[in-house]
């Protein structure tokens, strides 16, 4: 999107139309910038280790399973009323704010012992379905690793 100008002084206004547009530019970017991070995740995990792409898949549902979006947002919606362009780096910068969010999240799930995150299964509790010894110290234990990433 390019930026309008407005004289100095003068109020700056937006269309409805022209806010539309801004948003869904902002969400199809942040998704697109966070598809993008998580696959490349998911690839360098799993030739570490084949099984540390389950933990990428679990963050990727948890990354995917909802939420306003609202911090990336508002970091672009602040880049943009101080007359920038929003360009990739942005869009990545905005996006990794979500990522920080979602890292938290998940370890607040674990200290609050929260059993379900927007209507699915917390992530330590995915997690510790998948272990076989001491299962639920093996989900708190992942999730918290994953929320360090």
């Amino acid at each position: 999107m390019s930026s309008t100008s407005c004289p100095r002084g003068a109020t700056p206004t937006l269309s409805i139309r022209s806010f539309v547009a801004e948003r869904v530019f902002m969400e199809r970017g942040i998704e697109r910038v966070l598809e993008g991070f998580l696959a490349e995740c998911r690839q360098e995990a799993v030739t570490i280790d084949p099984r540390l792409g389950n933990l990428v898949d679990e963050l990727q549902a948890t990354v995917g399973s909802g939420g306003k979006r609202l911090r990336p947002r508002l970091l672009l919606w602040g880049y943009r009323a101080g007359g920038s362009t929003v360009d990739e780096p942005v869009m990545r910068a905005a996006a990794s704010l979500e990522l920080l969010h979602t890292f938290a999240l998940i370890q607040d799930d674990v200290m609050d012992q929260s059993a379900t995150r927007r209507g699915r299964p917390a992530s330590h509790v995915t997690l510790a379905a998948e272990a076989s010894r001491d299962a639920a110290r093996f989900g708190e234990s992942a999730a918290i690793l994953l929320g360090d990433l």
